[in-house]
């Protein structure tokens, strides 16, 4: 199991985190006002420093609906700040991070975007 309950290193933050679709990627990282909220929505995350590994759990209408590893090269400072990526950038290249417990999925290029500009708070 890649986080197991008993690993020191694992940190399960046990907030749910409501999902809002965003206009572009400026938009996804700021988490802001331009952003509608996915009503029933919700995102969990588990991240293990040691390893590396974020992993994503998603939930609609409070049920568990399926879970998504963070992909890419994943920088962690603790459960409420991070952010994964490809080694090197580049254009479209998807990206997901948290800072201080807020969440964003966006591209590196709004054009190649549509749809994928998402946060979490």
């Amino acid at each position: 199991m890649l986080l197991a309950a008993s690993d020191a290193n694992a940190a399960f933050w046990n907030r749910r985190l409501q999902v809002f679709k965003c206009p572009d990627s400026a938009s996804a990282r700021e988490c802001n006002s331009s952003c509608a909220m996915i009503p029933g929505f919700e995102f969990e995350f588990k991240v293990n420093r040691e390893s590396g590994a974020v992993i994503l759990d998603m939930f609609q209408g409070g049920k568990f609906k399926g879970t998504e590893p963070q992909t890419g090269t994943c920088r962690i400072v603790d459960a409420k700040n991070w952010v994964c990526g490809p080694e090197r950038q580049y254009r479209g290249a998807p990206a997901t991070s948290m800072a201080n417990g807020i969440y964003s999925r966006y591209r590196t290029e709004d054009d190649l975007s549509e749809g994928l500009n998402i946060c979490a708070r």
